[in-house]
């Protein structure tokens, strides 16, 4: 009877962890009207717009949705430039900073895996893994 018990402590304490958790992706927001709007965060994506290359400025990625588009200067957009992203194994700091963590970006013929250094909504730090080289970002306003 003992054992009973503890199995069902055990698993209402593993049920409660569970629905923690989800409850944290949740944000509610209150709309114009004063309704409140339950709005889900995803965490593990990176703020949509233009990140240009701290030491070359005329390389940049454009994100949109979980499109990322490299893009060189004024020069054509080839289909090898378009990937998926992903983000794995992240870590958070108070910020909802992503401080570790993995980026991969995913194309028919090829996958780029980078570890995250950091990654927030104006900053983003990336090393390349195969070479172990650094890219440094930020979001143009």
């Amino acid at each position: 009877m003992r054992i009973l018990i503890v199995i069902l402590l055990f698993f209402g304490f593993s049920c409660k962890q569970a629905s923690k958790s989800n409850s944290e992706k949740i944000q509610v927001e209150v709309d114009s009207t004063g309704l409140m709007v339950k709005v889900l965060k995803n965490k593990n994506s990176i703020t949509e717009g233009r990140w240009i290359n701290m030491k070359d400025s005329l390389s940049t990625v454009k994100i949109e949705g979980n499109q990322w588009i490299f893009q060189y200067g004024k020069d054509k957009t080839e289909p090898k430039d378009y990937h998926k992203y992903v983000i794995t194994e992240s870590v958070f700091d108070k910020d909802n900073a992503i401080v570790d963590g993995c980026l991969f970006l995913i194309q028919e013929s090829d996958t780029l895996k980078y570890g995250i250094a950091y990654l927030s909504e104006k900053s983003m730090t990336l090393v390349y893994l195969p070479r172990g080289n650094f890219h440094h970002y930020k979001k143009m306003e």
